[in-house]
């Protein structure tokens, strides 16, 4: 996948939010290819990686928000490696695609 339908699938699922954190990380996975040019299939996975490191960091700790468990953030498998979930840590099971999350109630987001 192109850096582009990463940076699309991830937008999907941040569902509006956050746009300047997605082109930052964007940026750096640019940077990234170029260093590593077989390095596509794995982009979508680290994308909303580093995006979901920045929601953390910056606005809200529990997203994107498990929808079993309601108490804790899902999580990127594999963690270096094609076909990117958003998975339940608790229970390992993958809830959707990365590109594929539906929308979810807000959690504690700070502006």
């Amino acid at each position: 996948m192109s850096l582009s339908e990463a940076r699309t699938a991830v937008q999907h699922d941040l569902h509006g939010r956050w746009d300047t954190l997605l082109e930052q990380a964007a940026a750096h996975r640019a940077w990234w290819l170029l260093q590593w040019p077989g390095g596509d299939p794995y982009v979508p996975g680290l994308l909303a990686q580093d995006v979901q490191e920045a929601v953390h960091e910056r606005a809200d700790p529990l997203w994107p928000l498990c929808p079993t468990c309601r108490d804790h953030a899902l999580f990127v498998e594999p963690d270096l490696g094609e076909d990117a979930f958003w998975v339940c840590h608790r229970s390992g099971l993958p809830i959707a695609e990365v590109g594929r999350l539906p929308e979810q109630p807000r959690t504690g987001t700070r502006p």
